[in-house]
């Protein structure tokens, strides 16, 4: 190596002085290398728990998805510095049966959320900003609150900037739908339940009750005013209270296009607990048969045509949108 001297009689190599000749710049140099290593090992212990996703000032609520028929003002809690890792070689979520990684294409977060929205078993997203294949996880779901941004997920987080998190704030999915009873002939006094079937399989908590009883219900096929939607949410609330089913009695009378009963059920479904039941109501419609179940929500058709005519475009259900 080639030697210079400066003024000060120091060597130096290529006219730069030799830091280690000199004490104080080597004891400088050796305290940074001790910050060094204590800051990497204070990264590897962090966890949710104390990390800059989980502060207040980077949680927030993202709401309304309203494209694609999907029920609008969906409510989501997200973090915009990180997501659970699922890639090796760094610590990754093992299960994958906890989430699915949507790697075909490169898609929008309101795509992402939509998505969500319409798997059953979906809490949550993580999508990430990255510039290069390996960090573009384009679009991820979680499924039965795994990567729950208020836990500890150990040191499979990515405290990330490029990456953002979000979880649905109820994971419970209620959903109004015609239910069809049988044929009329005559006249007939049939019982009908109202409230929750009875289940030894499915267990409801108090946190469980309370949520799902403030749920407003979702209608495939039906674009619901704020008047209809809040009178549907009514009719559930008052339905939902009953834990058990009650009978009830009704006689109906075959005549003109009234030939086939139905009843308006809600069916409750939990995408964390992967539970599903139904709640009955009082509500019910006669159509002219099976083949043609009601085209209009509770209490909004037309009298005389079998369910089939709307008083009002806020209380149809489109026809191609057929009951369960």
């Amino acid at each position: 190596m080639i030697e210079y001297h400066n003024v000060d009689e120091h060597p130096t190599t290529y006219g730069k002085p030799l830091c280690w000749r000199r004490p104080a710049c080597v004891s400088v140099s050796v305290l940074g290398l001790i910050v060094i290593g204590y800051t990497f090992i204070s990264l590897r212990n962090t966890t949710p728990g104390n990390i800059v996703h989980a502060s207040p000032a980077h949680v927030k609520d993202v709401v309304s998805l309203s494209k694609h028929g999907l029920e609008a003002d969906k409510t989501w809690k997200c973090t915009d510095r990180g997501m659970c890792g699922i890639r090796p070689p760094l610590d990754h979520w093992e299960d994958k049966s906890d989430y699915k990684h949507l790697n075909e294409t490169v898609i929008s977060g309101n795509d992402c959320k939509t998505k969500c929205l319409r798997d059953k078993k979906c809490t949550g997203v993580a999508r990430s900003e990255g510039k290069t294949p390996r960090f573009q996880y384009h679009c991820v779901l979680w499924f039965g609150g795994a990567c729950n941004i208020d836990h500890n997920n150990g040191n499979v987080w990515r405290d990330w900037y490029h990456a953002r998190t979000c979880q649905l704030r109820s994971v419970a999915l209620v959903e109004g739908f015609w239910k069809p009873v049988n044929g009329v002939i005559g006249e007939q006094t049939i019982t009908l339940s109202e409230g929750r079937e009875s289940s030894s399989e499915v267990s409801v908590s108090a946190t469980q009750e309370t949520t799902i009883g403030a749920e407003t219900p979702a209608v495939s096929g039906a674009v619901m005013s704020h008047e209809v939607s809040l009178s549907m949410s009514q009719t559930f609330s008052h339905a939902w209270a009953k834990s058990q089913s009650e009978k009830w009695s009704i006689t109906v009378t075959a005549k003109g296009k009234n030939q086939y009963l139905w009843q308006w059920v809600f069916e409750v479904t939990s995408r964390a607990d992967d539970f599903s039941l139904q709640t009955s109501t009082r509500e019910y419609a006669m159509t002219p048969s099976k083949l043609s179940p009601p085209l209009c929500l509770p209490g909004t058709a037309v009298p005389g045509t079998g369910y089939q005519h709307c008083v009002a475009k806020a209380g149809e259900i489109e026809r191609h949108v057929h009951s369960k």
